[in-house]
């Protein structure tokens, strides 16, 4: 998908306030994809399944624009990022601590 395919889902996805559930596997988003992507998620209330899995990010806490919009979705109750990219440590803790506390997160290195 890259950046540019990114920039136009966000376009089309600040409609979509009322989505659940969201697959972004295997679209090989890049840094500036993520943050597009996570500007459009912030607010999606009713998101009980995200997955980003399989993206080979290697950005380490550039991934800090998702938790604007991990907080905002009280209703997660998957966040799938297995091969999503590499964690360090504080961003694991912060991905973690953004989410609802019932959420099930892969690929985290702790899986919680």
């Amino acid at each position: 998908m890259g950046a540019t395919g990114a920039k136009q889902l966000a376009s089309a996805l600040v409609n979509m306030r009322k989505m659940t559930s969201l697959n972004l596997s295997n679209n090989d988003l890049s840094a500036d994809g993520v943050v597009a992507v996570a500007g459009a998620l912030e607010g999606m209330n009713k998101m009980t399944s995200l997955d980003l899995r399989c993206n080979h990010l290697y950005v380490g806490d550039d991934l800090a624009s998702l938790l604007p919009a991990l907080a905002s979705m009280p209703t997660l109750r998957r966040l799938d990022l297995v091969d999503f990219g590499k964690f360090s440590l504080n961003m694991a803790s912060r991905i973690s601590n953004a989410i609802a506390p019932t959420a099930v997160v892969t690929g985290l290195g702790d899986d919680r």
